[in-house]
């Protein structure tokens, strides 16, 4: 996946990275996102853009 915009968060089991637009990152099938934030956040994934909205499970504070 390559970030365009935003800050979406990947899950996987050995932890959370916090993604940034021009970062590159591959995961497991398993892998989700939150956003921590209230921005829209847009990859590409396999030839096609994705767009992750604010409606995203956000994390609870603690």
């Amino acid at each position: 996946m390559y970030v365009l915009e935003g800050e979406p968060t990947l899950i996987t089991d050995s932890g959370e990275i916090q993604l940034h637009p021009g970062m590159c990152a591959r995961f497991p099938a398993h892998a989700r996102f939150i956003s921590k934030t209230d921005q829209l956040a847009s990859w590409k994934s396999g030839g096609e853009l994705l767009t992750m909205l604010s409606s995203i499970p956000r994390r609870s504070p603690g």
